[in-house]
């Protein structure tokens, strides 16, 4: 029997930064208005079944979201300050800022948007 599509399922073991992309579920959208950056506490990697997003955050919730999808531009940012395996952001706080990127599913309209600008 497989895990209901709303369901995380913890992952374990190593998790290679390299092999995972995706859409965050906490959105820059979702910040009040007039926020610069802020906290969010990393409990673990899940999985989604049936999800588009393949490596998930779940998060302490904050702003009525609990999970936290890393794209490839937080990922490269995770790898620049030198994480390799996902694991090691587990009971850690990741700093997000907010910002704006272009979202292509909107005709590139720019889009509030959340990136990872350090790890404490």
């Amino acid at each position: 029997m497989g895990a209901s599509p709303s369901r995380p399922v913890p992952l374990s073991g190593r998790i290679s930064l390299d092999d995972y992309a995706g859409t965050p579920y906490l959105t820059g959208s979702d910040v009040p208005q007039g926020t610069r950056d802020f906290m969010v506490q990393v409990r673990r990697f899940v999985h989604i079944q049936g999800a588009r997003t393949k490596l998930v955050v779940e998060i302490d919730e904050i702003y009525g979201c609990g999970l936290f999808g890393l794209n490839t531009t937080n990922i490269r940012a995770l790898q620049g300050m030198g994480i390799q395996d996902g694991q090691q952001l587990c009971g850690k706080k990741l700093k997000l800022m907010v910002g704006s990127q272009p979202n292509p599913q909107q005709n590139n309209r720019l889009v509030p948007a959340l990136f990872v600008v350090g790890v404490e």
